[in-house]
């Protein structure tokens, strides 16, 4: 209630809100008391939520701009190697003939085959960070490219402010 308090003036519309929320539900023709939250399923849910993790999100958008880092991945030394081979294949193989032109084909082959199996990037750049965030309704997945601890230190941020964000009535 206290972040529709943040926003809506109304008291009445808030008086109602509060109303809805300890109005309780009935399942089976029985009558049950709401203790907190709202009901699963019921109409005022989606919004109430979406209003609820809309602080969420905007403190999850506020990490993007610490944390992001570099442009794009620098480039895998394995990967442009094998390129650089297979380059200069192709200019040998413009000029061969015969048997030698076989076979420099299938060097060139075995280097493509190779280069499908490495990343063309360094999967590991330090200098490399992203940050992603979905939200469909109450679910929500957050992707880290960047090490397992500066992964735990983004959960631990979410995790201090997400109890700031719990207001149960």
């Amino acid at each position: 209630m206290e972040l529709l308090e943040k926003k809506i003036d109304d008291t009445k519309f808030l008086n109602v809100i509060r109303k809805m929320l300890k109005a309780g539900y009935v399942e089976d023709w029985k009558y049950y008391k709401t203790h907190t939250g709202t009901p699963q399923g019921g109409i005022r849910s989606p919004i109430l939520a979406n209003i609820y993790l809309h602080e969420l999100d905007c403190y999850v958008e506020s990490l993007f701009s610490d944390f992001n880092k570099g442009k794009e991945r620098r480039d895998n030394p394995e990967y442009n190697a094998n390129r650089l081979r297979a380059n200069r294949l192709n200019k040998k193989i413009k000029v061969a003939k015969g048997d030698n032109r076989q076979g420099l084909l299938d060097q060139k082959l075995v280097l493509q085959r190779r280069m499908l199996e490495i990343p063309s990037t360094d999967q590991h750049d330090p200098g490399y960070r992203r940050l992603r965030y979905c939200r469909y309704a109450d679910d929500f997945v957050l992707g880290a490219t960047c090490s397992k601890s500066e992964a735990e230190e983004i959960y631990g941020k979410i995790q201090t402010v997400a109890p700031q964000l719990t207001v149960v009535e």
